[in-house]
């Protein structure tokens, strides 16, 4: 979990003062699963005539770029979340909020 305390932005395994940010983006980067699973979704979708990828798996990045133009990802979640599930789009609310927020901090 990432959280912003103090002017601080901390998760398990780094933290970095928000007067030192330069920029804050939100990604969102595919997990590349076995290409067994990647095939057998291929055929679900073909049988089903869906135009969609339906179990994609994400990452949810915040990528920080401090001012000695160094960067830092801070990885959202531990496991990857299903594209467009109602988990994912709660964590990427959450991102979002939190990026606005120091954001705000910044400008």
């Amino acid at each position: 979990m990432i959280t912003l305390e103090n002017n601080i932005i901390k998760s398990e395994d780094i933290s970095c003062n928000v007067a030192s940010i330069q920029k804050i983006e939100l990604k969102i980067v595919p997990v590349k699963k076995p290409a067994s699973k990647t095939v057998i979704n291929s055929l679900a979708n073909a049988l089903s005539q869906s135009m969609s990828n339906g179990d994609e798996p994400v990452q949810i990045i915040l990528r920080i770029t401090c001012d000695d133009q160094s960067i830092k990802d801070l990885v959202w979640n531990k496991e990857p979340y299903i594209r467009n599930n109602l988990d994912y789009h709660k964590a990427t609310k959450e991102a979002r909020a939190l990026q606005e927020q120091v954001q705000k901090s910044i400008s």
